[in-house]
């Protein structure tokens, strides 16, 4: 699917100029978390959810582009994790606050740990970078929880109503992503 993807987008990625470098932009991602905290606590919720959208086409954009470029590496490969950690974290507990309950977004932080440090182990027992990708659970799950910050951040009632059942769906995808890590600790199979 990931192959599919970078060749339908080659023309964008070909247009990047050399300079941004991949890093770079997974960096960007992780700022962003700052103007939607302030925008959403100034007042301005569709500034929010637009920085939301420029975060989500940066956590779009950096893998293909490191592919394009033949420079996808370990750094990479744990940055953009990281990055969407304290994106998503960040929004929750600053931009989000008061409007999902704390007690949820500390379960969110305790499976975020989880799954961090079940990578390392599994990092520690592999030195190839690819044990520390994420499978397709925790790509999915990024997806569920901007998709939640973002119905909240509108302030539209049925969007909100609709950030539980995103909310839940994240849960859902990151048990899974932490069981299928452990199954990878448990019972390696050929990479």
């Amino acid at each position: 699917m990931a192959k599919l993807f970078d060749r339908a987008i080659t023309p964008v990625l070909n247009r990047i100029p050399r300079w941004v470098h991949p890093n770079l932009i997974t960096i960007a991602r992780g700022i962003l978390v700052v103007p939607v905290i302030l925008f959403a606590r100034e007042g301005y919720p569709w500034l929010a959810i637009t920085a939301l959208l420029v975060s989500s086409a940066c956590d779009i954009m950096d893998g293909p582009l490191a592919r394009h470029r033949g420079i996808a590496n370990g750094a990479g490969v744990w940055l953009d994790p990281m990055s969407d950690k304290v994106f998503v974290l960040g929004a929750l507990f600053f931009a989000c606050s008061g409007r999902i309950p704390y007690v949820v977004c500390t379960v969110i932080l305790a499976l975020e740990a989880a799954l961090v440090l079940i990578r390392l182990f599994k990092t520690s027992e592999d030195t190839t970078s690819a044990s520390a990708k994420s499978n397709a659970f925790g790509a999915i799950k990024t997806w569920a929880q901007s998709f939640a910050i973002g119905f909240v951040l509108s302030g539209n009632f049925i969007l909100y109503q609709l950030s539980a059942y995103a909310i839940g769906l994240a849960l859902a995808l990151a048990g899974a992503s932490f069981f299928r890590h452990l199954r990878d600790i448990i019972s390696p199979r050929e990479r």
